[in-house]
């Protein structure tokens, strides 16, 4: 607090009285002026640090559960993972499978159609022998897929085509023909030596005492 006194004069020169006059420093525009300024830095401090100070108060508050979240979470990647390995293998697996179930059937279709193959064999040979005439005499028989050969030998050209007709009506053969005959010397005998081509019938079903002739 400032006093002043001032002195009065009055008429004439004389003194009066003094006057005081008193001024509080902690009161009035000094006042003013300090709040001011420190609102003014209130104002830069929530400016600058506001949002730092806001993030923190939120992480304080919601750390908890976004732990928990983010262990649930991976939990569940770790779970994803786990059964994706496993459907990959389980793919895998059906893979190999399937390979191996389409080698096993190719196997089991060669060996089927072997099967077909040498029951058509035992069958044909059956034919050959139920129909040969006494007079032919047979030096080769060549099986070529659905193709059979048959070389031998013959007393006269007769009997060779009398063969051919015995096999022409056997359901195993069909486009049964003579492609080559010829003299040969049998000994003492001059004969023919012929070949017989005939295609088979790979599509005839198994049937019990079926003896081949049409």
């Amino acid at each position: 607090m400032i006093k002043i006194n001032l002195v009065r004069i009055g008429k004439g020169g004389s003194l009066q009285s003094p006057v005081t006059l008193t001024s509080d420093s902690g009161s009035g525009a000094g006042f003013g002026s300090d709040q001011v300024q420190k609102q003014g830095v209130l104002k830069i401090f929530l400016i600058l640090f506001g949002p730092t100070l806001m993030w923190v108060y939120f992480e304080r508050m919601q750390n908890p559960d976004l732990k928990q979240q983010m262990v649930t979470l991976n939990g569940d990647l770790a779970q994803l993972q786990t059964q994706n390995k496993k459907a990959i293998e389980a793919v895998a697996a059906t893979k190999n499978f399937q390979e191996q179930q389409k080698s096993l059937r190719e196997k089991i279709e060669v060996i089927e159609r072997l099967r077909r193959g040498r029951l058509l064999e035992v069958r044909i040979l059956d034919t050959i022998q139920k129909g040969i005439p006494p007079k032919v005499w047979l030096s080769r028989l060549d099986f070529k897929d659905v193709k059979l050969q048959i070389n031998g030998s013959a007393i006269d050209s007769n009997d060779v085509t009398s063969f051919e007709e015995q096999l022409r009506g056997s359901v195993f053969m069909k486009e049964t023909k003579t492609i080559r005959i010829s003299e040969a010397n049998l000994g003492s005998v001059v004969g023919k030596n012929f070949q017989i081509e005939a295609t088979l019938e790979t599509e005839i079903k198994s049937s019990g005492g079926n003896s081949g002739t049409k």
